[in-house]
C-alpha cells in the first residue's frame, strides 16, 4: 500500500511562514552574480533547441525574382553598423551608440554613402546641417550605494556602474547629493499618499508591460514626484523593468518630444537586476539603518552650433518619372540593432538588389533615405530633404515608404524562463490615406512572404514620414502619401537586442523581398490611384491624442 505521507510533493511551501523563510534570503546577490546563478540553473533545467524560425510557406527563392536579396548581407551591414555603436562605448562616452550629431552617427552616414556607390548608384547626396534640437549629453552618472546594513562583509559601498541618464534632467553638484533611497513602487497616487519624500532619492519602479519601454508607466509617475505634492524629492532613480538589458535609453518626459518635463529633478535609470539588487538592500534596511546613496547627474545641452548631422540619398532611376522614397535613420542609442540597423540593413539589401537590375526592368525609382538627426525628438531631418528637393517631393514622389523597428523575435518568459523563440513580433501597418489600393498590395506582400503584422493599420504620421504631411509640412502642397510597417515594442532603445541576439535577418530578407514586391506591384499605378477613394489624415497628433491620455492616466 502507497504510503501517502512519503510521495514527493511540487509544492515550494505549504504555509506563508515557510514561504517567507525559504525565499527571505535566497535572492539575496549582486546583481553579476545572481544573473549568472539563474542562467546556469536555466541551461541546466531548459536545454537550447536549434531552431529557425516557425516555418510558414512562402515563394522560394529559386522563383521569386526577388531571391537575391540575403540574410547574410543583411547581417553583415547590420553589424557594421553595430560596431560603430561599439567604438563609442570604448571611447568612454556614457550614452554611447551611434547618437545623432557625433562622429559616430557621421561614420553611419558615410557607410551608406559609400555603400550605395558600391552598388552603381550614381546620383549620391549628403546634405549636411546643423542638428534641429539641442541633444542632451551626459558628462557625469554616478548612482553608489555608500550605506547598507546588507552589504557583502568588507565592502563599504557598491557602484552601478551601468547607471545612465539618457534624456534631459535636472543637475546635482560635481560631488552629487549623498540621501536616503526609499521604494515608492509604480509611484501612483495610493502608494504616494502619507509618504514624505522631502530630501530623499527615490526608486520608481517603470513598468513596460504594456507594450515596452516607449509605454514606461513612469512617464506619469515622474511628473507626480517631480511636482513636489509629496515633498521635494532629492532625485528619482528610473528602475527600467526589462529583464536582460543593462541599459534602456527611455524616457521619463511627456510622448511626443516633451523631454524637458525630466529636467524638474535629477534622475538616473538603472537595468532590470541593477533594481531588484537595488530594491533588496532596502527591504532589509531599518530606521536606524537606511539604505544611502550618493546621485551624480551633470550634463550638458549642445546644439547646431556644436553638433552636425546630415542626409544621405540616392537616386535609383526607373522608367515611369515617379519615384518611391525608401526611409531608415542609423542614428542610434547603445547598439541600436533593433533600432535601427536591422531595417537599415534591410533598406539597403533592397536597394542592391533594385539598383542591379538592368533600367527597363525597372518601373518606379526607388530613392534610398538615410535620415539624420532622428532619435530626439524621434522625427528626423526629412524636413531638410524635403526644402532640399521641394519640386521632386511634390512632382515625381509616388509615396514615402517607411519601415521602422523590423525584425523582432518574442522572447519566452514565464517566471525564471526567458529565452529566444521562433515567433516574430508582429509589425504595425501605416497608410496615411487608408488607400484600398495600398491595403490590397500590402495584404498581398504579408500573404507572399509570410509577414507577422498586427490586425490593425493606422493613419498618424510618427516618425520620419511626418514631415511630408500637414500640420507639420513646410510646404503646403505635396499632397504626400506615406506607408510601412513598424515595431517599438519591448526591446526599444535597450542593449538587449544585441546581448540575446533577438532580431532575425532571416525575417529581415523576408522583409525586403516583400518592399520590394510592393514596389514592383505598384508599378502601373499612378499617384492618382493610390489617391482613389482615400482619407485626409486625421487633425490631432496621435502623440498628444485622447487615446494616449486614457493610457497614461492609468498610472
Amino acid at each position: 500500500m502507497t504510503d501517502s505521507t512519503k510521495k514527493a510533493k511540487q509544492n515550494m511551501a505549504s504555509t506563508p511562514e515557510e514561504m517567507v523563510k525559504i525565499l527571505a534570503n535566497f535572492s539575496f546577490f549582486k546583481p553579476e552574480e545572481l544573473s549568472q546563478r539563474i542562467q546556469t540553473l536555466h541551461e541546466g533545467h531548459f536545454p537550447t533547441l536549434a531552431m529557425d524560425e516557425t516555418p510558414r510557406p512562402y515563394i522560394d527563392a529559386s522563383e521569386d525574382p526577388r531571391g537575391d536579396i540575403s540574410a547574410d548581407y543583411i547581417e553583415e551591414f547590420a553589424m557594421k553598423l553595430v560596431d560603430i555603436s561599439k567604438k563609442s562605448r570604448e571611447d568612454g562616452n556614457i550614452l554611447w551608440g551611434r547618437i545623432q550629431g557625433t562622429k559616430y552617427e557621421a561614420e553611419a552616414q558615410t557607410l551608406v554613402a559609400d555603400t550605395l556607390r558600391s552598388f552603381g548608384v550614381e546620383d549620391v547626396r549628403e546634405d549636411f546641417f546643423p542638428i534641429r534640437n539641442a541633444q542632451w549629453e551626459p558628462t557625469k552618472n554616478e548612482l553608489t550605494v555608500i550605506s547598507s546594513n546588507a552589504l557583502e562583509e568588507g565592502e563599504t559601498e557598491h557602484n552601478f556602474k551601468y547607471a545612465v541618464t539618457p534624456f534631459p534632467s535636472g543637475l546635482t553638484s560635481e560631488d552629487g547629493v549623498e540621501a536616503e533611497v526609499i521604494y515608492v513602487g509604480q509611484g501612483t497616487a495610493s502608494e504616494l499618499n502619507g509618504r514624505n519624500l522631502e530630501g530623499k532619492i527615490v526608486l520608481l519602479q517603470c513598468d513596460f508591460s504594456a507594450g515596452g519601454p516607449m509605454y514606461s508607466t513612469g512617464r506619469t509617475a515622474y511628473s507626480r514626484i517631480a511636482a513636489g505634492t509629496y515633498g521635494k524629492a532629492a532625485g528619482i532613480i528610473a528602475w527600467w523593468t526589462l529583464p536582460g538589458s543593462k541599459q534602456t535609453a527611455t524616457r521619463i518626459g511627456a510622448m511626443g518630444g516633451g523631454d524637458s518635463v525630466g529636467e524638474a529633478l535629477p534622475w538616473i535609470s538603472i537595468g532590470y537586476d541593477d533594481g531588484l539588487y537595488l530594491r533588496k538592500l532596502i527591504d532589509r534596511a531599518t530606521p536606524e539603518e537606511p539604505v544611502i546613496t550618493r546621485l551624480c547627474v551633470q550634463g550638458k545641452m549642445e546644439d547646431g552650433t556644436q553638433r552636425q548631422s546630415s542626409n544621405v540619398y540616392g537616386f535609383i532611376p526607373g522608367t515611369t518619372g515617379k519615384s518611391v522614397v525608401m526611409t531608415f535613420h542609423t542614428d542610434s542609442y547603445f547598439y541600436g540593432l533593433h533600432d535601427n540597423a536591422g531595417t537599415a540593413a534591410m533598406v539597403m539589401a533592397a536597394a542592391k538588389h533594385y539598383a542591379a537590375r538592368p533600367l527597363e526592368q525597372r518601373g518606379h525609382g526607388l530613392v534610398v533615405l538615410s535620415v539624420g538627426d532622428h532619435e530626439h525628438p524621434g522625427v528626423g531631418a526629412t524636413d531638410k530633404f524635403v526644402e532640399q528637393n521641394h519640386a521632386f517631393v511634390r512632382d515625381e514622389m509616388l509615396m514615402v515608404l517607411r519601415p521602422e523597428k523590423l525584425g523582432l523575435m518574442a522572447l519566452t518568459k514565464e517566471g525564471p524562463i526567458q529565452s529566444k523563440s521562433n515567433q516574430a513580433i508582429p509589425a504595425m501597418q501605416m497608410i496615411t490615406n487608408k488607400s484600398p489600393l495600398l491595403l490590397d498590395v500590402f495584404e498581398q506582400a504579408v500573404n507572399n512572404y509570410a509577414l507577422p503584422t498586427a490586425d490593425f493599420y493606422y493613419q498618424d504620421p510618427a516618425a520620419d514620414e511626418t514631415h511630408f504631411h500637414p500640420p507639420f509640412a513646410k510646404f503646403d502642397d505635396l499632397d504626400a502619401v506615406s506607408t510601412g510597417w513598424a515595431i517599438s515594442s519591448y526591446s526599444y532603445h535597450s542593449t538587449i537586442d544585441y546581448d540575446m541576439g533577438i532580431i532575425s535577418f532571416k525575417l529581415l530578407e523576408k522583409y525586403a523581398r516583400a518592399h520590394i514586391f510592393i514596389i514592383d506591384a505598384l508599378a502601373g499605378a499612378t499617384k492618382e490611384d493610390i489617391k482613389k477613394d482615400g482619407h485626409e489624415l486625421p487633425t490631432k497628433s496621435i502623440y498628444s491624442s485622447d487615446l494616449f491620455k486614457y493610457y497614461y492616466g492609468n498610472f
